[in-house]
């Protein structure tokens, strides 16, 4: 099986039916001319071959709506890897590293179920002290290496939190967000995602078993 290891909302994309029949001019009028910059080094030198020519800067379509059925898409395979054959590390955003792998040596597939928790929804210390502050108290066995993080911090002289989360916080963020009471049934599956150890997230099929 093959793990994706980089799910975020930079990289789902989705159908959109409206829009498949429009010629060029037309799709354009509704998202927007591509916006583009001629991409160069700082000191001059001419480009790698490889390299693009041009950066085009992402179209936003403020005017989109809910379709009645979405065909959704994983985009960017290049962190992907194969149940035991897991690679040495994974490059991550810095605000979706998952716990595990600031907390230890070892991940595995279960990457994707915490990440698929935060898409819905720096500096290292800052960023444990939200998971913490969010999600739920950091298991015993993490607590040392939590310390040592803390000590080795650049935030000095920062207070960071070393219990656990009020359990209502991730709800109540939830509810901030989210209005429509038909997205209701995702905050348990949000919640399942979302835990420290690996073996205490509920798997794709409990997921979607709560839908």
């Amino acid at each position: 099986m093959l793990s994706y290891a980089d799910i975020s909302g930079a990289n789902i994309a989705f159908t959109a039916t409206q829009l498949v029949h429009l010629s060029e001019e037309d799709l354009f009028n509704v998202i927007g001319s591509p916006q583009s910059t001629e991409l160069a080094r700082v000191d001059g030198k001419p480009l790698c071959p490889s390299l693009l020519k041009q950066l085009v800067q992402k179209a936003i379509w403020d005017d989109w709506t809910d379709e009645d059925e979405e065909d959704i898409r994983l985009l960017d395979w290049g962190e992907a890897f194969l149940h035991g054959a897991e690679p040495a590390k994974l490059a991550q955003p810095g605000d979706l590293r998952v716990p595990e792998i600031i907390f230890t040596t070892r991940f595995d597939r279960r990457v994707d179920l915490w990440r698929a928790g935060c898409t819905y929804s720096g500096d290292e210390a800052v960023l444990v002290a939200q998971m913490i502050n969010f999600v739920e108290e950091l298991p015993t066995e993490w607590q040392t290496a939590w310390q040592a993080i803390q000590d080795s911090s650049g935030s000095s002289g920062r207070r960071f939190p070393t219990g656990g989360a009020t359990k209502s916080k991730l709800d109540r963020r939830f509810y901030e967000m989210v209005g429509e009471p038909e997205l209701l049934p995702l905050l348990p599956i949000i919640q399942g995602l979302m835990r420290f150890l690996p073996s205490k997230r509920i798997s794709g099929a409990e997921a979607v078993s709560l839908l």
